[in-house]
């Protein structure tokens, strides 16, 4: 049987009757009927409880009986994400350290200089306080920029950055 993530993702968030998805050991496959599923709720069964019966976790559950909040979730986390990338380039300058593009934040990055922790690009959850200590580690450059870095059209200013941080 083949196995698409997507559309077993798609099936999860908005339901055609029987449902295969993640169970709680892995990739398994779990048949769930979702009809037999919104009887046991309609029984006054709590989620918990339906998900341990039918061996999923309580969120694949939560999602079945909200399919429009996992959009109303994702909507949330983008714009949260848009604003902490705002604030993290206002916080860094607001423009490319080497060629001093400002136009668009989309186009900025930032580039690790020293031991990262995290990937910036995915500040989905953490605090604006541990962003800004990551960004501390980073310089802001546009993407053309980042790109020249990593291939190495920018060792000097690199070089020079790094030697000013000790």
């Amino acid at each position: 049987m083949i196995f698409f993530p997507s559309l077993t993702r798609k099936i999860i968030l908005f339901g055609f009757g029987k449902l295969e998805c993640m169970g709680k050991q892995g990739w398994n496959k779990v048949e769930i009927d979702l009809e037999k599923m919104h009887q046991l709720s309609a029984a006054g069964e709590s989620w918990p409880k339906i998900a341990k019966r039918f061996g999923v976790s309580e969120q694949t559950i939560y999602r079945r009986f909200h399919p429009h909040k996992a959009l109303e979730h994702v909507k949330v986390a983008t714009e949260r994400q848009r604003t902490n990338k705002r604030n993290l380039v206002e916080y860094k300058g607001g423009k490319c350290c080497i060629c001093g593009y400002n136009q668009c934040d989309s186009a900025l990055d930032f580039h690790h200089l020293r031991d990262k922790v995290f990937n910036i690009s995915r500040i989905r959850s953490r605090s604006l306080n541990n962003l800004k200590k990551e960004a501390d580690k980073t310089i802001l450059v546009c993407r053309n920029c980042h790109a020249e870095i990593h291939s190495g059209l920018h060792d000097e200013f690199i070089s020079n950055l790094l030697s000013k941080m000790v």
